[in-house]
């Protein structure tokens, strides 16, 4: 007699779907393109982000090209540092007894944390030719040594 798992298709089934939504949000920027009546993927990709350290301040790098900068919104805590974007557009074409109207959204998401405590006030950004550049300064780590008394 020939015995097997009951759950192996339904493993192979969650397989599947795990393997479907992966690529569904790999590929997530599905939009209508402006110049061609069908649709297409537009290629929009997760934006490059460098973090560097240095003795006093950590500089993130980041490239958003095409966004305009009020679409960016920056916070920062004493630990972490989270960056959105949101971009909408609207086409609208018009002609004689034809009227075409598409809409298309654009976002991001990233948040970091850092390795140490930073000074959230005097964070500073810079955008400008699509790159957005933030330096935030370390906050002061107390060297201070205690002798502790056992009891």
């Amino acid at each position: 007699m020939f015995w097997t798992d009951p759950f192996d298709e339904i493993r192979k089934l969650q397989n599947e779907f795990n393997r479907f939504f992966e690529d569904f949000w790999r590929r997530r920027d599905f939009a209508i393109s402006p110049n061609i009546s069908q649709f297409s993927f537009s290629g929009f990709r997760e934006p490059l982000t460098d973090v560097r350290e240095t003795d006093g301040e950590f500089i993130v790098t980041m490239e958003l090209p095409g966004i305009d900068k009020n679409d960016i919104e920056l916070n920062v805590t004493d630990s972490d540092l989270e960056i959105r974007v949101e971009r909408k557009e609207m086409l609208e074409e018009k002609r004689s007894n034809f009227i075409r109207s598409e809409r298309s959204y654009k976002g991001f998401y990233r948040s970091l944390r850092f390795p140490s405590k930073v000074i959230p006030d005097e964070a500073t950004a810079r955008y400008k030719d699509g790159i957005l550049e933030i330096r935030i300064p370390k906050a002061e780590v107390s060297k201070k040594t205690k002798k502790i008394e056992i009891k």
